[in-house]
């Protein structure tokens, strides 16, 4: 793998800096975290004939950054698109991979000392290729947005894996919820807030027309998801005395809690007068 660093000369190139020798065929690479003082960049790659996930950490020295593997952990077989996210809320990246010969996306969670955990393998149909990380029911944590064939039908479309990691004392668990664009042949899909609303919005662009329908190779789909308030624990749009209710069940609680409205990691008497601040209807 070779790094290139940007020139401070006013014609935009970039000077080769390093090489790093990969133990496998890299398949994709995705930056991770960059920390506050830049002295520690983190990137995760795949490999695919050795059917893992490296971390890749650079250290810079004297205007210098040097490049060394941090640690390694196994995918399925067949590891192609790779993202990272906070998945269960610890402010600690995760990595998704898809592997496309295995049928499955494997989700590895980031460990307080910067490595991965064993993947937790998803189900996902068959031969799932693009994938993409979306809050799309604006819930506040990262959804899976996967392209791939749904066994049932033999159809390809765009298949939202929901997270319910809150709801499952954050161990991580994902459940499918609906699919979109099935049947036009998606191969890549992305996502932004196309039309400013503080939304994720979803892109999908088709390899070839559809046989049925509209003739169009790109789709836009506004999020349309109501918000729910942080404040909100059941979900019925209203701050009330059932959610006052739950946050006392969890009083002085520590650790990644939905009750921990201020993300101190423990519920107290600020996460109670921010419920208060938000009574009503969200």
């Amino acid at each position: 793998m070779y790094f290139y660093e940007s020139t401070q000369a006013l014609t935009g190139s970039f000077v080769n800096t390093s090489i790093l020798a990969a133990p496998s065929k890299p398949e994709k690479i995705v930056p991770g975290d960059v920390n506050h003082d830049k002295d520690l960049i983190q990137l995760f790659v795949s490999f695919g004939s050795g059917n893992d996930v490296g971390e890749v950490i650079g250290g810079v020295t004297a205007r210098v950054t040097s490049w060394t593997y941090g640690s390694f952990a196994p995918v399925a077989i067949g590891p192609k698109e790779i993202l990272s996210g906070d998945l269960n809320g610890d402010a600690i990246l995760d990595v998704i991979v898809s592997c496309e010969d295995s049928d499955v996306i494997c989700v590895l969670t980031g460990l307080p000392d910067g490595s991965l955990s064993l993947p937790l393998q998803l189900l996902v149909g068959d031969a799932p290729t693009d994938i993409e990380l979306v809050d799309y029911d604006n819930d506040g944590d990262l959804d899976i947005a996967v392209i791939a064939t749904d066994v049932s039908t033999s159809m390809r479309g765009v298949r939202m894996f929901r997270n319910d990691t809150s709801s499952n004392g954050w161990n991580l668990m994902f459940a499918i919820d609906i699919s979109y664009d099935v049947g036009q042949n998606p191969i890549l899909v992305a996502k932004g807030d196309l039309d400013g609303n503080g939304q994720d919005d979803l892109v999908t662009i088709f390899e070839s027309p559809a046989f049925r329908g509209p003739n169009q190779n790109l789709q836009l789909r506004h999020n349309e998801a109501t918000a729910i308030c942080d404040s909100d624990f059941d979900g019925n749009y209203e701050v009330d005395v059932l959610d006052l209710l739950t946050l006392i069940a969890m009083w002085e609680a520590v650790g990644p809690n939905p009750e921990d409205l201020n993300g101190d990691r423990i519920v107290n008497v600020s996460d109670l007068l921010i419920l208060i601040a938000a009574w009503g209807p969200c």
